[in-house]
């Protein structure tokens, strides 16, 4: 069993191994195209496994559906056009296993893309948003109000992959759980849909980082790499003693 100071350890130690640049190569020129892309795959990938979301959002790129979205913005029939293509089951790979699947909600996450599509482009464009202000905290608050179906953790994914900002966390399942299991946090929660308490959980992550003079994208991503690994291991043991005991 591992204990606290083992986690803690492999983190620093997953953290010394990965290059500064490594970080900066995640970030992206801003391009409101990419901008766009990066928001819809958002919407596609929460609470769906990755490998899925992707294979349905490459099919919706190669229909050109929705690789305008001033087009979106103005034909409420382009929602059953978007849902139907995501209806299509698609072939991924997930667990080194081929699979083929459908998407799971293909009609909500068609009205999410074509309301957010509505709630930008009717007056502003995502790179106005961004450019409006220097405040990083600012700009994610404006995007989480008008993104249907995204959180402030999947909208600090998409500025930390554009924006060369210290001061967001991205707070998924596994950085919480390091949180709570580090007492760093009390709650035992796997997300954080209230802009406040996240702001809240982001600034114990933030003191944390800065106690230990650490990067905040590159904590983040230790963090991730080592719980992630800790979970995928506890389960392969856990279908193996079922196996065994079947």
């Amino acid at each position: 069993m591992l204990s606290r100071k083992n986690i803690e350890d492999a983190v620093l130690g997953v953290y010394q191994k990965i290059d500064n640049s490594f970080i900066s190569s995640l970030e992206n020129s801003l391009d409101e195209s990419q901008l766009w892309n990066e928001l819809v795959f958002s919407i596609l990938s929460s609470r769906v496994k990755y490998e899925l979301a992707l294979a349905s959002f490459s099919n919706l790129k190669k229909s050109k559906i929705i690789n305008d979205p001033h087009k979106i913005v103005g034909s409420v029939k382009i929602v059953s056009d978007i849902e139907s293509i995501l209806k299509s089951p698609v072939p991924f790979f997930y667990n080194e296993k081929e699979c083929i699947s459908s998407f799971p909600f293909p009609k909500q996450r068609a009205k999410y893309i074509f309301r957010t599509a509505q709630n930008i482009y009717k007056h502003t464009s995502i790179l106005e948003i961004i450019k409006s202000s220097p405040d990083t905290k600012y700009m994610r608050g404006k995007l989480v109000d008008i993104c249907i179906g995204l959180g402030p953790k999947q909208i600090s994914m998409c500025l930390n992959n554009f924006i060369p900002s210290n001061n967001l966390a991205v707070l998924d399942a596994h950085i919480l759980s390091y949180l709570k299991l580090l007492h760093i946090i009390k709650l035992d929660v796997i997300s954080v849909s209230s802009l406040r308490l996240y702001e809240n959980i982001e600034y114990k992550f933030i003191d944390y980082a800065n106690k230990l003079s650490a990067n905040i994208k590159k904590l983040d991503l230790s963090i991730w790499i080592v719980m992630r690994t800790i979970k995928r291991n506890f389960l392969n043991e856990y279908r193996n003693l079922s196996l065994r005991w079947s």
